[in-house]
């Protein structure tokens, strides 16, 4: 069985050409893989907090020194990257803004980015957890 997890980033759920296209790759591939299993995690309706500074304490201390307060605040960013290493393959819509990714999808990124759960630092550098990973990339642009 292979698991996709498909993250939307547009807060607008009609007329958003990146969901359209998400959702019609995602229909498609499980058509001609019907064992699939989707996990959608959609971070325009549900978008992810943005760090402060608790959650960056929490994020470099071990988690057998979390205090409740590290721990209920880490939660979240668990759940996601449990969410995100059980996945296999990825369908992220997201649009551009300013030049850049939006916010929601940031934010997300820095939750999921985290020493001892998706990469490890040792004196040869950073070794992240997903490096046999394989990614493909399509985009598309339109002008409006």
């Amino acid at each position: 069985m292979v698991h996709i997890l498909q993250i939307d980033t547009s807060p607008r759920l009609e007329h958003s050409h990146s969901r359209m296209l998400a959702r019609e790759f995602v229909e498609k591939w499980s058509n001609y893989h019907p064992e699939t299993q989707i996990i959608h995690r959609d971070l325009g309706l549900n978008p992810v907090p943005y760090i402060d500074a608790t959650w960056v304490k929490a994020k470099f201390t071990p988690p057998d020194q979390y205090t409740p307060e590290l721990a209920e605040t880490i939660a979240l960013s668990d759940e996601l990257i449990d969410e995100f290493l059980a996945a296999e393959r990825y369908v992220i819509s997201t649009s551009m803004y300013n030049f850049s990714i939006p916010a929601v999808l940031k934010s997300y990124i820095d939750r999921i980015v985290r020493p001892r759960r998706t990469f490890a630092v040792d004196i040869k550098g950073f070794k992240g957890f997903l490096a046999e990973a394989k990614m493909r990339i399509q985009e598309l642009a339109t002008d409006w």
